[in-house]
Protein backbone atom coordinates (compact mmCIF):
# COMPACT_ATOMS: atom_id res chain seq x y z
CA UNK A 1 0.00 0.00 0.00
CA UNK A 2 2.55 2.80 0.59
CA UNK A 3 4.60 1.19 -2.41
CA UNK A 4 1.30 1.82 -4.54
CA UNK A 5 0.86 5.45 -2.75
CA UNK A 6 4.43 6.90 -3.17
CA UNK A 7 4.07 5.65 -7.23
CA UNK A 8 0.81 7.24 -7.04
CA UNK A 9 2.61 10.89 -5.77
CA UNK A 10 5.90 10.58 -8.12
CA UNK A 11 3.28 9.85 -11.06
CA UNK A 12 1.65 13.17 -10.54
CA UNK A 13 5.05 14.90 -9.19
CA UNK A 14 6.44 13.69 -12.80
CA UNK A 15 3.84 15.10 -15.20
CA UNK A 16 5.27 18.46 -14.10
CA UNK A 17 8.94 18.08 -12.83
CA UNK A 18 11.63 16.35 -13.66
CA UNK A 19 11.80 13.89 -10.83
CA UNK A 20 15.26 12.78 -8.97
CA UNK A 21 17.01 9.88 -10.12
CA UNK A 22 16.42 7.80 -7.06
CA UNK A 23 12.53 8.53 -7.48
CA UNK A 24 12.68 7.90 -11.25
CA UNK A 25 14.19 3.98 -10.43
CA UNK A 26 11.64 3.52 -7.91
CA UNK A 27 8.89 4.73 -10.62
CA UNK A 28 9.95 3.11 -13.61
CA UNK A 29 10.55 -0.61 -11.62
CA UNK A 30 6.85 0.14 -10.29
CA UNK A 31 5.45 0.40 -13.30
CA UNK A 32 7.31 -2.83 -14.61
CA UNK A 33 5.54 -4.40 -12.05
CA UNK A 34 2.47 -3.03 -12.35
CA UNK A 35 1.13 -3.05 -15.88
CA UNK A 36 -1.76 -1.10 -14.95
CA UNK A 37 -0.22 1.29 -13.35
CA UNK A 38 2.04 2.18 -16.52
CA UNK A 39 -0.99 2.29 -18.90
CA UNK A 40 -2.67 5.02 -16.37
CA UNK A 41 0.84 7.10 -16.52
CA UNK A 42 0.93 7.08 -20.24
CA UNK A 43 -2.79 7.99 -20.27
CA UNK A 44 -2.74 10.79 -17.88
CA UNK A 45 0.73 11.93 -20.08
CA UNK A 46 -1.25 12.20 -23.06
CA UNK A 47 -4.15 14.25 -20.78
CA UNK A 48 -1.24 16.85 -19.71
CA UNK A 49 -0.06 16.90 -23.21
CA UNK A 50 -3.12 17.88 -24.53
CA UNK A 51 -2.95 21.24 -22.34
CA UNK A 52 0.08 24.00 -21.53
CA UNK A 53 2.15 22.62 -19.02
CA UNK A 54 4.15 25.57 -18.04
CA UNK A 55 7.70 23.99 -18.21
CA UNK A 56 7.56 21.21 -20.53
CA UNK A 57 10.77 19.08 -21.11
CA UNK A 58 13.34 20.39 -23.77
CA UNK A 59 14.82 18.24 -26.20
CA UNK A 60 17.00 20.45 -27.92
CA UNK A 61 17.58 24.00 -29.24
CA UNK A 62 16.42 24.51 -32.32
CA UNK A 63 16.24 27.77 -33.27
CA UNK A 64 19.65 29.29 -33.72
CA UNK A 65 18.86 30.59 -37.44
CA UNK A 66 15.90 31.68 -36.10
CA UNK A 67 18.00 33.73 -33.13
CA UNK A 68 20.03 35.08 -35.74
CA UNK A 69 17.15 36.41 -37.90
CA UNK A 70 16.00 38.42 -34.80
CA UNK A 71 19.28 39.71 -33.46
CA UNK A 72 19.01 40.93 -37.34
CA UNK A 73 15.64 42.35 -36.84
CA UNK A 74 16.04 42.67 -41.10
CA UNK A 75 16.82 40.50 -44.30
CA UNK A 76 15.72 37.41 -45.35
CA UNK A 77 15.69 34.11 -43.69
CA UNK A 78 19.23 32.48 -44.15
CA UNK A 79 18.22 28.59 -43.56
CA UNK A 80 16.52 27.53 -46.03
CA UNK A 81 -5.49 2.07 -23.78
CA UNK A 82 -7.90 2.35 -23.14
CA UNK A 83 -7.51 4.33 -19.77
CA UNK A 84 -7.43 2.54 -16.62
CA UNK A 85 -7.18 4.12 -13.14
CA UNK A 86 -5.12 3.27 -10.37
CA UNK A 87 -7.99 5.51 -8.30
CA UNK A 88 -10.90 7.58 -10.25
CA UNK A 89 -10.01 9.84 -7.09
CA UNK A 90 -6.58 10.06 -8.11
CA UNK A 91 -6.96 10.20 -11.75
CA UNK A 92 -9.52 13.24 -11.84
CA UNK A 93 -7.20 14.96 -9.34
CA UNK A 94 -4.43 15.06 -12.02
CA UNK A 95 -6.90 15.92 -15.00
CA UNK A 96 -8.49 18.57 -13.12
CA UNK A 97 -4.78 19.86 -11.68
CA UNK A 98 -3.80 20.09 -15.38
CA UNK A 99 -7.25 21.72 -16.39
CA UNK A 100 -6.27 24.42 -13.75
CA UNK A 101 -2.72 24.80 -14.95
CA UNK A 102 -4.48 25.59 -18.45
CA UNK A 103 -7.04 28.04 -17.05
CA UNK A 104 -4.54 30.02 -15.33
CA UNK A 105 -1.89 30.08 -17.72
CA UNK A 106 -4.34 31.58 -20.51
CA UNK A 107 -6.41 34.19 -18.06
CA UNK A 108 -3.24 35.29 -16.67
CA UNK A 109 -1.06 35.34 -19.72
CA UNK A 110 -1.47 39.11 -21.58
CA UNK A 111 -4.17 39.46 -24.11
CA UNK A 112 -2.39 39.03 -27.45
CA UNK A 113 -4.10 41.36 -29.59
CA UNK A 114 -3.21 43.99 -27.16
CA UNK A 115 -0.06 44.25 -26.81
CA UNK A 116 2.01 45.98 -24.12
CA UNK A 117 4.53 47.86 -23.97
CA UNK A 118 7.23 45.21 -22.55
CA UNK A 119 5.87 42.72 -26.04
CA UNK A 120 5.84 45.84 -28.42
CA UNK A 121 8.76 47.65 -27.38
CA UNK A 122 10.00 50.61 -28.52
CA UNK A 123 9.19 51.28 -32.28
CA UNK A 124 12.11 51.18 -34.97
CA UNK A 125 12.16 53.07 -37.78
CA UNK A 126 11.78 50.57 -40.82
CA UNK A 127 11.68 47.58 -38.78
CA UNK A 128 8.48 44.86 -39.26
CA UNK A 129 5.93 44.94 -36.80
CA UNK A 130 7.06 41.84 -35.41
CA UNK A 131 10.52 42.23 -34.89
CA UNK A 132 9.84 43.20 -31.50
CA UNK A 133 7.67 40.81 -30.60
CA UNK A 134 9.94 38.10 -31.81
CA UNK A 135 12.54 39.58 -29.78
CA UNK A 136 10.26 38.94 -26.80
CA UNK A 137 9.16 35.56 -27.75
CA UNK A 138 13.05 35.08 -27.84
CA UNK A 139 13.62 36.22 -24.31
CA UNK A 140 10.73 34.09 -23.01
CA UNK A 141 11.45 30.49 -24.81
CA UNK A 142 15.56 31.49 -23.05
CA UNK A 143 13.47 31.83 -19.83
CA UNK A 144 11.51 28.78 -20.68
CA UNK A 145 8.45 30.61 -20.65
CA UNK A 146 7.32 28.37 -23.72
CA UNK A 147 3.35 28.45 -23.54
CA UNK A 148 3.81 32.37 -23.05
CA UNK A 149 5.98 32.85 -25.82
CA UNK A 150 3.41 30.60 -28.11
CA UNK A 151 0.70 33.01 -26.97
CA UNK A 152 2.43 36.17 -27.17
CA UNK A 153 3.54 35.28 -31.05
CA UNK A 154 0.54 33.52 -31.96
CA UNK A 155 -1.45 36.24 -31.32
CA UNK A 156 1.08 39.00 -32.98
CA UNK A 157 0.54 36.37 -36.21
CA UNK A 158 -2.93 37.09 -36.31
CA UNK A 159 -2.12 40.74 -35.99
CA UNK A 160 0.44 40.93 -38.36
CA UNK A 161 -0.11 38.12 -41.10
CA UNK A 162 1.70 39.52 -44.03
CA UNK A 163 4.29 41.21 -41.98
CA UNK A 164 7.97 40.82 -43.92
CA UNK A 165 9.27 38.42 -41.24
CA UNK A 166 5.88 36.44 -40.60
CA UNK A 167 7.04 33.11 -42.12
CA UNK A 168 9.56 32.95 -40.09
CA UNK A 169 7.92 34.23 -37.25
CA UNK A 170 5.47 31.00 -38.48
CA UNK A 171 7.91 29.12 -38.36
CA UNK A 172 9.02 30.10 -35.07
CA UNK A 173 5.83 29.18 -33.56
CA UNK A 174 5.66 25.62 -34.97
CA UNK A 175 8.74 24.93 -33.10
CA UNK A 176 7.52 26.19 -29.73
CA UNK A 177 4.93 24.24 -29.87
CA UNK A 178 6.68 20.99 -31.40
CA UNK A 179 9.70 21.02 -29.61
CA UNK A 180 9.25 23.03 -26.72
CA UNK A 181 5.36 22.60 -25.49
CA UNK A 182 5.18 19.00 -27.24
CA UNK A 183 2.03 20.19 -28.15
CA UNK A 184 1.47 18.03 -31.48
CA UNK A 185 -1.97 18.75 -33.02
CA UNK A 186 -1.06 22.44 -32.64
CA UNK A 187 2.25 21.74 -34.24
CA UNK A 188 0.49 19.62 -36.89
CA UNK A 189 -1.46 22.90 -37.86
CA UNK A 190 1.60 25.32 -37.41
CA UNK A 191 3.31 23.80 -39.92
CA UNK A 192 0.49 23.21 -42.61
CA UNK A 193 0.00 26.65 -41.92
CA UNK A 194 4.21 27.59 -42.67
CA UNK A 195 3.20 25.48 -45.97
CA UNK A 196 0.45 26.63 -47.46
CA UNK A 197 0.65 30.57 -46.37
CA UNK A 198 4.77 30.98 -46.09
CA UNK A 199 5.79 28.49 -48.82
CA UNK A 200 9.19 30.57 -49.56
CA UNK A 201 9.85 30.64 -46.06
CA UNK A 202 8.97 26.85 -45.89
CA UNK A 203 11.23 26.07 -48.80
CA UNK A 204 14.58 27.73 -47.14
CA UNK A 205 13.39 25.98 -43.80
CA UNK A 206 16.52 23.30 -42.70
CA UNK A 207 15.17 19.43 -44.16
CA UNK A 208 14.76 18.55 -40.78
CA UNK A 209 12.23 20.91 -39.73
CA UNK A 210 10.69 20.05 -43.20
CA UNK A 211 10.46 16.36 -42.30
CA UNK A 212 8.17 17.42 -39.26
CA UNK A 213 5.20 18.19 -41.14
CA UNK A 214 5.49 14.61 -42.62
CA UNK A 215 6.13 13.02 -39.03
CA UNK A 216 3.46 14.87 -37.86
CA UNK A 217 0.87 14.11 -40.64
CA UNK A 218 2.09 10.14 -39.89
CA UNK A 219 1.76 10.37 -36.29
CA UNK A 220 -1.89 12.19 -36.68
CA UNK A 221 -3.35 8.74 -38.12
CA UNK A 222 -2.58 7.71 -34.25
CA UNK A 223 -3.80 10.71 -32.40
CA UNK A 224 -0.03 11.62 -31.73
CA UNK A 225 0.25 8.68 -29.28
CA UNK A 226 3.25 7.46 -31.15
CA UNK A 227 5.61 10.58 -30.41
CA UNK A 228 3.90 11.20 -26.81
CA UNK A 229 4.93 7.47 -26.57
CA UNK A 230 8.40 8.48 -27.84
CA UNK A 231 8.92 11.48 -25.56
CA UNK A 232 8.19 9.19 -22.67
CA UNK A 233 10.84 6.19 -23.98
CA UNK A 234 13.19 9.56 -24.20
CA UNK A 235 12.55 10.02 -20.13
CA UNK A 236 13.12 6.91 -19.34
CA UNK A 237 15.97 6.65 -17.20
CA UNK A 238 15.96 3.00 -16.33
CA UNK A 239 15.82 1.13 -19.24
CA UNK A 240 15.55 3.58 -22.11
CA UNK A 241 17.02 0.93 -25.02
CA UNK A 242 14.35 -0.80 -24.48
CA UNK A 243 11.59 1.63 -24.06
CA UNK A 244 12.69 2.83 -27.74
CA UNK A 245 12.61 -0.81 -28.82
CA UNK A 246 9.02 -0.78 -27.76
CA UNK A 247 8.43 2.35 -29.35
CA UNK A 248 9.85 0.69 -32.72
CA UNK A 249 7.71 -2.75 -32.27
CA UNK A 250 4.41 -0.75 -30.97
CA UNK A 251 4.08 1.21 -34.76
CA UNK A 252 4.71 -0.60 -37.27
CA UNK A 253 2.87 1.90 -39.44
CA UNK A 254 4.72 4.47 -38.50
CA UNK A 255 8.04 5.07 -40.05
CA UNK A 256 9.06 8.71 -39.23
CA UNK A 257 8.51 7.26 -35.48
CA UNK A 258 10.74 4.21 -35.44
CA UNK A 259 13.72 6.43 -37.30
CA UNK A 260 13.57 8.59 -34.60
CA UNK A 261 13.81 6.19 -31.82
CA UNK A 262 16.32 3.92 -33.78
CA UNK A 263 18.27 7.18 -33.90
CA UNK A 264 17.36 7.82 -30.11
CA UNK A 265 19.02 4.44 -29.42
CA UNK A 266 22.04 5.50 -31.59
CA UNK A 267 22.98 8.79 -29.60
CA UNK A 268 22.16 7.17 -26.30
CA UNK A 269 24.77 4.14 -27.86
CA UNK A 270 27.32 7.05 -27.82
CA UNK A 271 26.73 9.05 -24.94
CA UNK A 272 27.23 5.57 -23.28
CA UNK A 273 30.99 5.44 -24.33
CA UNK A 274 30.34 2.42 -26.36
CA UNK A 275 31.36 4.12 -29.58
CA UNK A 276 33.83 6.61 -30.10
CA UNK A 277 32.11 9.51 -30.70
CA UNK A 278 34.87 11.53 -32.70
CA UNK A 279 34.64 8.52 -35.61
CA UNK A 280 33.83 9.53 -38.43
CA UNK A 281 31.61 6.94 -38.78
CA UNK A 282 30.01 6.65 -34.90
CA UNK A 283 26.11 6.88 -36.18
CA UNK A 284 26.81 3.61 -37.80
CA UNK A 285 28.77 1.88 -35.37
CA UNK A 286 26.37 3.07 -32.78
CA UNK A 287 23.55 1.41 -34.33
CA UNK A 288 25.18 -1.69 -35.21
CA UNK A 289 25.64 -1.77 -31.59
CA UNK A 290 22.31 -0.83 -30.67
CA UNK A 291 21.53 -4.33 -33.25
CA UNK A 292 23.95 -6.48 -31.41
CA UNK A 293 21.72 -6.04 -28.41
CA UNK A 294 18.56 -5.95 -29.39
CA UNK A 295 16.35 -9.15 -29.24
CA UNK A 296 13.04 -8.35 -31.13
CA UNK A 297 13.55 -8.90 -35.04
CA UNK A 298 11.90 -5.82 -35.86
CA UNK A 299 14.05 -3.40 -34.11
CA UNK A 300 16.91 -5.22 -35.51
CA UNK A 301 15.23 -4.71 -39.26
CA UNK A 302 15.04 -0.97 -38.28
CA UNK A 303 18.13 -0.12 -37.47
CA UNK A 304 19.70 -1.99 -40.11
CA UNK A 305 17.31 0.48 -42.71
CA UNK A 306 18.56 3.31 -41.03
CA UNK A 307 22.25 2.23 -41.71
CA UNK A 308 21.24 2.15 -44.88
CA UNK A 309 19.70 5.50 -44.85
CA UNK A 310 22.69 6.98 -43.50
CA UNK A 311 24.82 5.01 -45.76
CA UNK A 312 22.98 6.42 -48.43
CA UNK A 313 22.37 10.16 -47.50
CA UNK A 314 25.39 10.64 -45.41
CA UNK A 315 28.46 8.86 -46.66
CA UNK A 316 27.39 8.06 -50.26
CA UNK A 317 28.39 4.47 -49.94
CA UNK A 318 25.43 3.06 -52.52
CA UNK A 319 27.17 -0.50 -51.79
CA UNK A 320 26.99 -0.35 -47.86
CA UNK A 321 23.46 1.15 -48.04
CA UNK A 322 22.05 -1.28 -50.29
CA UNK A 323 23.36 -4.36 -48.17
CA UNK A 324 21.56 -2.51 -45.02
CA UNK A 325 18.70 -2.49 -47.22
CA UNK A 326 18.41 -5.78 -48.01
CA UNK A 327 18.61 -7.07 -44.43
CA UNK A 328 15.66 -4.70 -43.36
CA UNK A 329 13.34 -6.00 -46.41
CA UNK A 330 13.48 -9.43 -44.65
CA UNK A 331 11.07 -8.68 -42.37
CA UNK A 332 7.63 -7.87 -43.10
CA UNK A 333 7.12 -4.68 -41.34
CA UNK A 334 10.02 -2.95 -43.43
CA UNK A 335 9.56 -4.86 -46.55
CA UNK A 336 7.90 -2.04 -48.57
CA UNK A 337 10.06 0.84 -47.33
CA UNK A 338 13.31 -1.26 -47.19
CA UNK A 339 12.27 -2.06 -51.21
CA UNK A 340 11.66 1.52 -51.85
CA UNK A 341 14.98 2.63 -50.64
CA UNK A 342 16.68 -0.06 -53.22
CA UNK A 343 14.13 1.04 -56.11
CA UNK A 344 15.96 4.44 -55.11
CA UNK A 345 19.13 3.50 -55.22
CA UNK A 346 19.01 1.35 -58.42
CA UNK A 347 17.27 4.77 -60.40
CA UNK A 348 20.21 6.92 -59.03
CA UNK A 349 22.45 4.11 -60.41
CA UNK A 350 21.01 3.72 -64.20
CA UNK A 351 21.37 7.54 -64.43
Amino acid sequence: MLRRRKAEGLMAQALYEPLSEQDAAFLESYVQAHPGAREEMLALRRVVASVPAERPPLNTDLLPAVRTRIEEETGTPEWRPRFRLVTAVASLALIAMAAGLAFLKVHDAPDPGRLTGMETGAAVPGASALAAVLTHTDALVKAGNYADAYKTLSGALDRFPDAPDAGEAQMLLADIAFARLHWYEQAHSDYERLFQEYHQTWLGAPAHLRDRRDLLAEARLVQFRSLQDLDAARANRLDPMGALARVIVTYPNQAYVRSQAAMEMARRTIESGAVDPASPDALVQALRHAQKEAADPMVVAQLSYQIGHLYESEYREFDKARDAFLQASQHPALQQQARSALARLDAAAAQ
